[in-house]
């Protein structure tokens, strides 16, 4: 999934995640797993490791440290959304469309926090 700027700005993107993938995989995900989604957004960009990896490292090399932090936030979350969590475990090509897709929307966020002092001077 490739994200635009202007779609994450009229369609909100953890809704427009989860309707790819109900679309994708006739999953039945709800607005209840899109504030848990985007939870689990605001976590992963709350994990200063994390932060400092994707300030430091190039996209692709996070990318392929990334399963550590997902997993971490998958497992906090397992008790507060067991079903959610249940339906990435029984279906390996959901979870890797999923993760997929939230790294690219954490970097979109990340280079959005980046981008907005710029945009503030002009």
């Amino acid at each position: 999934m490739v994200f635009k700027y202007e779609d994450c700005i009229k369609k909100g993107l953890p809704r427009k995640i989860l309707k790819d993938l109900n679309d994708a995989f006739g999953t039945d995900f709800t607005d209840d797993d899109k504030v848990f989604l985007s939870r689990v957004k605001d976590n992963l960009l709350g994990n200063k490791d994390l932060v400092n990896r994707m300030e430091s490292n190039s996209k692709e090399n996070v990318k392929a440290i990334f399963d550590k932090y997902f997993n971490q936030e998958m497992t906090k979350l397992l008790n507060s959304n067991m079903k959610f969590y249940k339906r990435l475990v029984d279906n390996e090509k959901l979870k890797t469309r999923l993760k997929s897709a939230l790294f690219d929307l954490l970097y979109l966020e990340f280079n959005k926090k980046l981008i907005k002092p710029l945009i503030w001077w002009e």
